[in-house]
């Protein structure tokens, strides 16, 4: 935070002198502070994750037998998780899925059939995920939509953690840039079927680069029989939300152009 103190120090009495000859402007003198203040809150940032870390080496980690950094940035990716199963049993607040996410669930439980109201146009938005929230509010589970949306992220974890083959460092990594993605505090806590889809298409992904672009010699009934679970994920996922239907498809055409290529 010093290059933050320093630059505004600098922007106050630098520029305003400047300023006063007519050499700079508003524009310059904000864009400078804004730009030490990124500067300095990233190595502030960074001080801060260091001394953390050499402090909880000496207290901490020894009674979680943490020796590396990878192991400690596990250990947060496990505090992450905890936190999105916390989040996801939280009351259901964005008005998105009050509208009609929640909205055509319930009109699916007190009318008994899938609504048709061509006035209420974001019900047309309504896919087979809404069956599910319905029927977890069907025995008063209204965190149901928001459990199964989190059961989606802890595949992607799964996916990542055990599916692919690579080095601990490199999984760990992706993994963060996942869990770390600010949108996820507002899908976590919403019914929105977007978390779980996702995690139907990664693990329909993860399964065509395991059978069909590996150097294994799998069976041909092994083969169809996991081209026949990829198509259910990209299918399930594309009628949950429409919103999957290009990215199924593009996953699906991968999977049969690769089997029919090792034929």
């Amino acid at each position: 935070m010093a290059s933050y103190l320093c630059g505004r120090s600098y922007t106050r009495y630098g520029f305003l002198s400047a300023g006063a000859i007519g050499l700079s402007n508003s524009i310059q003198c904000s864009s400078f502070s804004n730009t030490t203040f990124i500067f300095g809150f990233y190595h502030g940032f960074l001080s801060a994750l260091k001394f953390a870390y050499r402090f909880l080496s000496r207290n901490f980690f020894k009674v979680l037998n943490i020796q590396k950094p990878i192991d400690f940035l596990e250990f947060v990716l496990c505090g992450l998780l905890f936190c999105y199963v916390a989040l996801s049993i939280s009351p259901v607040t964005e008005a998105d899925s009050l509208d009609y996410h929640v909205g055509v669930a319930l009109q699916i439980l007190n009318s008994g059939s899938f609504p048709f109201s061509p006035e209420w146009f974001h019900s047309r938005l309504a896919g087979s995920g809404e069956t599910l929230i319905a029927l977890g509010l069907s025995i008063g589970a209204e965190q149901f939509g928001s459990l199964l949306q989190c059961s989606g992220i802890i595949g992607i974890f799964g996916i990542f953690r055990y599916g692919f083959k690579s080095t601990a460092s490199w999984r760990v990594f992706c993994i963060f840039s996942v869990l770390s993605s600010p949108v996820l505090i507002a899908w976590v806590a919403s019914p929105k079927p977007m978390l779980l889809p996702i995690g139907m298409t990664t693990a329909a992904l993860m399964l065509t680069l395991t059978v069909f672009c590996s150097d294994e010699n799998y069976t041909k009934r092994l083969q169809h029989n996991a081209f026949a679970v990829i198509c259910l994920l990209i299918m399930t996922a594309a009628v949950t939300k429409m919103n999957f239907l290009m990215s199924g498809c593009v996953i699906g055409l991968i999977a049969f152009s690769l089997m029919l290529k090792k034929r």
